[in-house]
């Protein structure tokens, strides 16, 4: 954990922080072996935590790329995210640094999620961290999909931040409701 927040400490140092400190970063949040000593809060029953929980959630090295608009980090959360069942922290970060390669595999992640008829608590906190990511993006691709959510604030802000004329109607529908 030590090390992990001297490594936040250090992307944070200065403007553009050192390649090597970023591609220390990276390897942090993909190490998935598990950590001795760190089970997650719950008791003894805890299930082990992986150093990658550790780096990325714990020591917030996903959102400090995120925060530094890491181009870099992208190719990484990508395949975080296709790989992840929780990826809310990965996709904010996405969202962040606002690059459309991002938008299809945000998208992807999102329609299963939509899709099921009852939402789980879970599933919609995923979903609203997808949206906004979207969003953030800019994701031309996902205006259809978004529209047919409006009910959704996250939907609106995100709909907002693309700016894409194709959603005026749906957004017209909320405001006469």
């Amino acid at each position: 954990r030590n090390l992990y927040s001297a490594l936040r400490f250090m992307l944070h140092y200065r403007e553009l922080p050192a390649p090597w400190v970023v591609e220390f970063a990276l390897a942090a949040i993909t190490d998935d072996r598990y950590a001795t000593g760190a089970e997650r809060p719950g008791g003894p029953d805890s299930s082990p935590t992986r150093l990658s929980y550790l780096a990325g959630e714990d020591a917030l090295l996903t959102c400090s790329l995120g925060l530094l608009k890491c181009r870099e980090a992208v190719p990484v959360l990508l395949d975080r995210v296709r790989k992840s069942e929780d990826a809310r922290e990965l996709v904010s970060a996405l969202g962040l640094i606002g690059d459309a390669r991002a938008g299809p595999v945000l998208l992807e992640t999102l329609r299963p999620l939509l899709a099921t008829p009852e939402l789980e608590r879970e599933s919609w906190d995923q979903i609203q961290h997808l949206m906004e990511a979207l969003g953030g993006v800019k994701c031309a691709e996902a205006v259809p999909l978004l529209s047919e959510h409006v009910r959704y604030p996250e939907a609106i802000v995100a709909l907002e931040y693309i700016g894409d004329a194709r959603a005026l109607p749906a957004l017209r529908r909320v405001n006469e409701d």
